[in-house]
C-alpha cells in the first residue's frame, strides 16, 4: 500500500519497523493498529471491558517497509486480572524481539483525562524502565474531535495533560482513525518514528527491559528490609517507654522519652530512631501513582545471517604496550596512531580516527594503557570516559587487548573486571579479547595455548564476547581484518545493538551506590560497636534494675542486627 509524507527528513527509513500499542480499553488501540496496517487485521468493538484480552502481532508490507504491529490489553481493566495482565505484557516484549522501535502510548482526545491516563506513563516506566519514556509516543485518538482547534489549543487546557506530555519524552501525534484512506498521516506517523529511533540511536532493547525487572525486584527487597527496621524501631522505642516509666511516670510518652536522657531507657529509645531512620530511608520512594510490576524472561535472541555494519565503531582497551594502536593502526590501514616502544604508555589521551574500508566507515577510539602507573586513576577515569563520548551513540565492540608473547598476570586477570566495574555488566557481552603477536604462536594453535593456563581460560570465559588473533607484523593480510569484522558483526546481531549510554549511565550510577552503601555499611557496623558497648555498661547495673537489665539484652540484641545489616549493606564482590 502506497504512502506519502507530507514532512521533509533526512532520518533514515527503518525498514523493519516494529510498534507496540499500549493504554487504557477503549481508547482505539485495536483500531489504530488497523489503520497503520491498512487492513483489518485486530478485532474491535464497543465494549465496557477489554476485547483484545491477549497481545496480538499483525504484520503488512508498506512500500519499503515491513511493519508489525503488537496490540494489547488495556492498562487498568478491570476484567483483567493483574498476573493475566503481567502475563500479556511480557508476550507483547517477546512478540517485538529483538524489540520495539516505538510505544504507541494511546489516549483518546474526546474523553476527560483521568488519574489512570495520568498514571499510565509511570506505568510503563515502572515495568519497561525509565529508558522506556524515550520510546514513548502518546498517540492521541478521534483527532476529528478537534475540528478547527489546533493540538496546541488543546493541550493549553490542561495543565495535567501538558505534563502527561512532558514525562513522554518521545512527545505526542495525532491519529483519526475515521478515515482510514488518508495513508499520508501514517506515513507521517512513521517518519516521526525514524526521528525517535533516530534520537535514541536505536530500538528498546532486552537488556532496557532487564534492568527495570531488576529494579523493581530491588525496590521489593528494600522495601521488605525497610519494613523490617521500622518494626525493630518500633518495639524498641516501647521498650524504652516501658524502661523510662517507673522513673519519670508512665504517661510519657515513646517521642518524649527518645528525646531525654535517662540512661538505659535513651539508649534503647535512641536505638529505635536509629532504625526507624534506616527504616524510612531503606524504603523505596515513590510518586503518588500506584506501583504496578511485571516480571519476566531474559528476552531472546534472533537468528538470521550477520548483517554488514557500515558504520563501524570500536574502542581499544588494555595494558600498556600491549599493541593497543598497533592494533588500531592494522584495522584502519594506515598509521593513524602513534607507536613506540616505552616503559610507560604512548598514548597518554583518548585518540579517535576513521578509514573508509570497503563498504564500511571505520572509527577507532585509542586509550591509555589500563594499569599504567605514569597516569593517575582520576586522568585514567577521564579518558575512559572520553573514549565513550568518541564514539557516540555507543561502540559496537571493546576490543581488549592482551599479548601472547607475555606472562599472564594478575592485572590481566583484573582487566574484564575494571571494564565492567566501570562500563556495567553489560559491557562484558561487547568485549572481545584480542590477542596480538599472533605470529609468535608459530605452529601451534591458539586452543592449545589457552589450555596451557587455567587462569587465562577462566579470563576468557569471562568475556562473553570470546577471542581473536591477531598479527600487526603483516598489516598487508588484510583477511584478518575483514574476519574480524565479520566477528565483530555476529556480536553486535547477538547483542541486538551497540554498547549504549544508558549501559555506561547505569554502570555510574551502580559504582557511586556501591561506594555509598560502603559508607553506610560501616556506619552501621560502627553503630553496632557503640551499641554493644552500652549494652555491656548496662548490664552492669542489671543486678540493681530489671528494666537496665532488659535494656542490655535489647543492646544487645540491636548490635547484633546492625552488625548484620551493615555486613548485608557492602556490596559484595566476586573473586577476580
Amino acid at each position: 500500500m502506497p504512502l506519502s509524507s507530507t514532512k521533509d527528513s533526512s532520518s533514515p527509513v527503518i525498514s523493519d519497523l516494529r510498534i507496540v500499542l499500549l493504554g487504557k480499553t477503549g481508547l482505539g488501540k485495536s483500531t489504530t493498529g488497523n489503520t497503520i496496517l491498512g487492513r483489518d487485521a485486530f478485532v474491535t468493538d464497543v465494549s465496557p471491558s477489554s476485547v483484545t484480552r491477549h497481545s496480538k502481532k499483525a504484520t503488512s508490507q508498506l512500500d519499503e517497509r515491513t511493519v508489525s504491529v503488537v496490540d494489547t490489553p488495556g492498562i487498568f481493566d478491570t476484567s483483567i486480572t493483574d498476573t493475566e495482565l503481567k502475563s500479556e505484557i511480557e508476550k507483547c516484549i517477546m512478540m517485538s524481539v529483538p524489540g520495539p522501535h516505538v510505544f504507541l502510548l494511546v489516549v483518546r482526545l474526546n474523553t476527560r483525562f483521568t488519574e489512570e491516563e495520568k498514571n499510565a506513563v509511570k506505568w510503563i516506566t515502572d515495568n519497561f524502565g525509565e529508558e522506556a519514556s524515550k520510546y514513548t509516543l502518546v498517540l492521541f485518538t478521534r483527532g476529528d474531535e478537534l475540528q478547527e482547534k489546533s493540538i496546541e489549543a488543546y493541550l493549553n487546557q490542561s495543565p495535567a495533560l501538558k505534563e502527561f506530555i512532558r514525562r513522554s519524552t518521545a512527545g505526542y501525534f495525532v491519529f483519526d482513525n475515521t478515515c482510514r484512506g488518508n495513508r499520508t498521516q501514517v506515513a507521517d506517523l512513521f517518519e516521526k518514528i525514524d526521528k525517535i529511533v533516530e534520537l535514541n540511536g536505536n530500538h528498546y532493547t532486552s537488556s532496557i527491559y532487564e534492568e527495570a525487572q531488576r529494579k523493581m525486584k530491588s525496590d521489593e527487597r528494600w522495601r521488605k528490609f525497610g519494613n523490617v527496621m521500622n518494626t525493630v524501631g518500633n518495639n524498641l522505642i516501647v521498650a524504652a517507654a516501658a524502661m523510662a516509666a517507673p522513673a519519670v511516670g508512665p504517661a510519657l510518652i515513646a517521642e518524649e522519652v527518645a528525646a531525654m536522657s535517662i540512661g538505659p531507657a535513651s539508649a534503647v529509645a535512641g536505638a529505635g530512631g536509629i532504625s526507624k531512620a534506616i527504616g524510612t530511608w531503606m524504603t523505596p520512594k515513590t510518586t503518588d501513582s500506584e506501583d504496578v510490576s511485571v516480571i519476566g524472561p531474559t528476552l531472546p535472541l534472533i537468528d538470521s545471517s550477520s548483517p554488514v555494519i557500515s558504520d563501524l565503531r570500536i574502542v581499544l582497551l588494555g595494558k600498556t604496550g600491549s599493541g593497543k594502536s598497533t592494533t588500531g593502526n592494522t584495522i584502519l590501514g594506515r598509521d593513524a596512531f602513534v607507536t613506540d616502544v616505552s616503559p610507560s604508555s604512548v598514548t597518554r589521551h583518548s585518540e579517535k580516527a576513521t578509514s573508509q574500508l570497503d563498504e564500511r566507515t571505520v572509527s577507532v577510539v585509542d586509550t591509555p594503557g589500563i594499569f599504567d602507573t605514569s597516569i593517575t586513576d582520576t586522568e585514567l577515569k577521564s579518558e575512559i570516559e572520553k573514549c565513550i563520548m568518541m564514539s557516540v551513540p555507543g561502540p559496537h565492540v571493546f576490543l581488549l587487548v592482551v599479548r601472547l608473547n607475555a606472562r599472564f598476570t594478575e592485572e590481566e586477570k583484573n582487566a574484564v573486571k575494571l571494564i565492567t566495574d566501570n562500563f556495567g555488566e553489560e559491557a562484558s557481552k561487547y568485549t572481545l579479547v584480542l590477542f596480538t603477536r599472533g605470529d609468535e604462536l608459530q605452529g601451534k594453535s591458539i586452543e592449545a595455548y589457552l589450555n596451557q593456563s587455567p587462569a587465562l581460560k577462566e579470563f576468557i570465559r569471562r568475556s562473553t564476547a570470546g577471542y581473536f588473533v591477531f598479527d600487526n607484523t603483516c598489516r598487508g593480510n588484510r583477511t584478518q581484518v575483514a574476519d574480524l569484522f565479520e566477528n565483530i558483526d555476529k556480536i553486535v546481531e547477538l547483542n541486538g545493538n551497540h554498547y549504549t549510554s544508558s549501559i555506561y549511565e547505569e554502570a555510574q550510577r551502580k559504582m557511586k551506590s556501591d561506594e555509598q552503601w560502603t559508607e553506610w555499611g560501616n556506619n552501621m557496623n560502627s553503630a553496632a560497636d557503640q551499641m554493644f558497648k552500652a549494652g555491656v555498661v548496662t548490664a552492669a547495673v542489671g543486678t540493681r534494675s530489671p528494666g537496665a537489665a532488659m535494656g542490655s539484652v535489647l543492646m544487645f540484641a540491636g548490635a547484633g542486627i546492625s552488625k548484620a545489616i551493615g555486613w548485608w549493606m557492602k556490596p559484595k564482590t566476586k573473586n577476580s
